[in-house]
């Protein structure tokens, strides 16, 4: 009987490699091809938060198709410099320091994450973030790029969808998906606000893609900055 297990064993082996090499794998070649720059506001401008001492953006490597490398990398950098500008005029109105000579806890900045990257596709989420000396808490936007990286095209939303009837559909989906699920949802359909999927940030998944709402559209502060799902077969 040994003689038998053997082979089984080697070929047990070889896929659980194979299976590392396609999941795991995907990963670490994303790791390997977005690095991270930065860019620093007007000095003196103290925070107290490391993490939003900064404006960080992404920039990629090693694609075949350099030209769309580069309108990748050209996109991800306009905005950033955009949101330092935003940056600066936020430190004029919310000044370093205090009248009293102490720090100001005012602060600004921007990360990022990668929230999808295989199968030709990469989605990266930004979140800008500001707090106000003095204010009950801090203010949060997103801002989500979905390129084909083989031509560095950005996706809009809407382009997923092979028709306007199916982009439709999914947002009847959504919406029912909220009513049924208030509790996650509690600001959907409240006081008048109807929330829909048109026109919002979102990301790629494995199968489908996630709306991003903004603050306070969907749900309380408490809450966050809900997504939700919507399915692939939806796309069509």
């Amino acid at each position: 009987m040994g003689k038998y297990l053997q082979p089984i064993t080697l070929l047990m082996a070889f896929a659980l490699i194979l299976l590392t090499a396609l999941c795991g794998g995907q990963n670490a070649l994303a790791a390997s091809k977005i690095h991270t720059y930065t860019l620093y506001a007007a000095k003196p401008f103290r925070q107290s938060t490391p993490g939003l001492r900064y404006i960080r953006y992404p920039q990629v490597r090693g694609f075949s198709n350099r030209a769309a490398q580069t309108r990748i990398n050209d996109t991800l950098k306009n905005f950033a410099k955009k949101v330092n500008v935003d940056r600066q005029k936020f430190i004029k109105k919310n000044p370093p320091y205090s009248s009293d000579g102490g720090v100001s806890k005012s602060q600004y900045g921007l990360s990022y994450k990668v929230q999808y990257f295989a199968y030709g596709k990469l989605s990266i989420e930004f979140s800008e973030n500001s707090y106000s000396a003095g204010a009950a808490h801090d203010a949060s936007s997103f801002k989500t790029f979905n390129f084909y990286t083989k031509t560095g095209e950005d996706v809009s939303l809407k382009a997923n969808f092979n028709t306007k009837s199916a982009y439709h559909k999914a947002n009847n989906y959504a919406q029912s998906y909220m009513k049924k699920h208030k509790s996650n949802y509690p600001l959907a359909f409240s006081l008048g606000n109807k929330a829909t999927i048109y026109g919002h940030p979102y990301y790629w998944t494995s199968n489908g893609l996630k709306i991003q709402f903004g603050q306070y559209e969907v749900a309380p502060f408490a809450l966050g900055a809900p997504t939700l799902f919507i399915p692939s077969k939806y796309f069509k």
